[in-house]
């Protein structure tokens, strides 16, 4: 594809999903989508914490992101006014306070690499039992407590494993991730 002058004014918008991240150009005076990448992640991980685990490499995901982003054209993405973020609803991130990520700069291209991260816990994940969500307390609210909630999953750590405890739930803490990942 040529590459041309920023000729407009676009929207990045980013599912980062359960097998695969997508990233599209919007441009905003036309409301159309100018271009589009997905690459799958692959990220899928055994656990040693049991059958029911769901857990991915968080490095996996970043790459595809950082891939979907390096194949958009950069003329345009110098045109980029918004970014719009969806994902995995319910799924935790563990990482060490003051940390999360490292930029790298590889020519015209700003990337980010997770550094002391857990793995990701998907929404799918099934490790907390009835007995254990039984054994919460209620919240106040009218919805229940799941397995793959990434309260529970929390909840489930810090009762059962000492592995992450060093670390803080991505999201409770104040983020590196989010608003550093949208500084294109």
């Amino acid at each position: 594809m040529a590459q041309g002058p920023v000729s407009g004014q676009y929207v990045l918008g980013i599912d980062l999903g359960t097998t695969s991240v997508k990233a599209v150009l919007l441009e905003t005076k036309t409301n159309r989508v100018t271009d589009s990448q997905t690459r799958q992640t692959k990220a899928d991980i055994s656990s040693d914490t049991g059958i029911q685990a769901k857990e991915q490499d968080a490095g996996r995901i970043v790459d595809a992101l950082n891939e979907c982003i390096a194949a958009l054209p950069k003329y345009r993405l110098q045109g980029v006014i918004r970014i719009g973020v969806s994902g995995q609803m319910h799924g935790v991130v563990f990482w060490k306070a003051g940390k999360g990520c490292d930029w790298l700069r590889t020519g015209e291209c700003h990337m980010f690499q997770p550094i002391d991260v857990s793995p990701l816990i998907t929404w799918q994940d099934g490790r907390c039992t009835r007995e254990f969500l039984s054994s919460l307390p209620l919240p106040d609210s009218h919805l229940s407590l799941a397995t793959g909630f990434g309260c529970t999953t929390v909840f489930w750590y810090l009762k059962h494993s000492s592995q992450y405890q060093h670390l803080c739930p991505a999201d409770l803490c104040p983020a590196p991730y989010l608003p550093a990942s949208t500084e294109a």
